[in-house]
């Protein structure tokens, strides 16, 4: 009896943990997409959103290349469409392209921004 109640025990904390980790990789993987935006107020290029008090922002700011255009919220022209910080938007002539949100790793950025808009 013993034996039996220790193997369910055992398999409910291993429920637990594997729901755990779904849950992390979940959050973590719809934060680190790219979603499609149109910023009409803005020329083609790439587009750093920061804020001065986002430690995100800090964290991220030395691994972006230094043709990046940063608009910060603070400068009070902060487009609408973009939800949080920091975000990272590539855009082509029209306005159109997409948009990061999240503290994005230098590798996945040079690839995106490879893709181009």
């Amino acid at each position: 009896m013993s034996d039996d109640l220790a193997l369910r025990l055992a398999l409910v904390a291993l429920a637990a943990v594997l729901a755990a980790a779904i849950a992390v990789l979940l959050r973590t993987g719809r934060s680190l997409r790219r979603h499609r935006i149109r910023l009409g107020e803005l020329g083609p290029g790439v587009y750093f959103f920061s804020s001065r008090t986002c430690a995100s922002c800090d964290r991220m700011r030395p691994r972006l290349d230094p043709d990046v255009i940063e608009v910060s919220y603070e400068a009070g022209s902060f487009p609408a469409a973009v939800k949080r910080v920091p975000a990272v938007a590539q855009l082509d002539e029209s306005g159109r392209g997409w948009i990061a949100y999240g503290d994005v790793s230098e590798r996945r950025l040079e690839q995106w921004i490879a893709d181009g808009p």
